[in-house]
């Protein structure tokens, strides 16, 4: 995604399509590739499927989008401790998970004009699996990975099962900030954390006592590296 109202493919290293003023759409939040198609959530958590198709001299375009998920019931409510008084900024992720396909979605404390630590910082997580063989297809919360970690940041997230992994913990979210601008310039790791799904209790992603590097420059946001055999 080059921005959310972009979206490009290409086979390196040349672009090969582009829907950049072509087909209307609303904004994109995120998209991930599961079962050899490709999939989004746009702006008013549309669940979209993007297919991919040969075009000219074998290379892959993108066919208009179709609609796998309308916004529904089953995405209403917030998880503990959020308030059903206040706002919140959602980001959501879309992750494979031990062959599912996962919506991940982060609830953040917006920006407050009075200084308060428990504003823009993560306050929860709730994780729904994206049913395609029910008809029509919809969402169904998630409370248990099976065994598995997820990772998750705007830019790259992944699952593990939590015992191929040193000290990563099974039905754990380990996220990024994803704040940027000067915030991040003098903490990198601001709004990263661990989150427990089964008791909801964010801990930091670090110890205390863990170096930060200070070295850094630029407001741009941190992301997950992952072991080449876990791709």
């Amino acid at each position: 995604m080059n921005d959310q109202w972009s979206l490009c493919i290409f086979q390196p290293p040349d672009v090969t399509d582009t829907i950049q003023g072509r087909q209307l759409l609303e904004p994109l939040l995120e998209v991930s590739f599961f079962g050899g198609k490709l999939y989004a959530i746009d702006c008013f958590s549309t669940f979209l499927n993007i297919d991919l198709v040969e075009g000219l001299e074998h290379k892959p375009k993108i066919s208009p989008f179709k609609t796998i998920i309308d916004p529904s019931d089953d995405l209403l409510g917030k998880p503990e401790p959020m308030s059903s008084d206040e706002e919140y900024v959602v980001i959501p992720y879309l992750v494979e998970c031990a062959g599912k396909l996962l919506m991940v979605r982060r609830w953040i404390r917006p920006l407050h004009p009075a200084p308060c630590i428990d504003y823009d910082r993560t306050g929860a997580f709730d994780v729904f699996e994206a049913d395609l063989s029910s008809k029509p297809c919809r969402w169904r919360g998630v409370n248990d990975l099976g065994g598995h970690a997820l990772f998750v940041s705007s830019s790259s997230s992944k699952s593990f099962p939590a015992g191929e992994c040193s000290g990563v913990q099974e039905n754990y979210i380990y996220f990024m900030n994803e704040f940027s601008g000067l915030k991040l310039v003098a903490d990198p790791l601001h709004d990263s954390g661990v989150y427990n799904m089964k008791n909801g209790v964010i801990t930091p992603l670090l110890s205390e006592t863990a170096a930060v590097p200070s070295n850094h420059v630029g407001p741009w946001r941190p992301t997950w590296l992952f072991p080449t055999q876990a791709m």
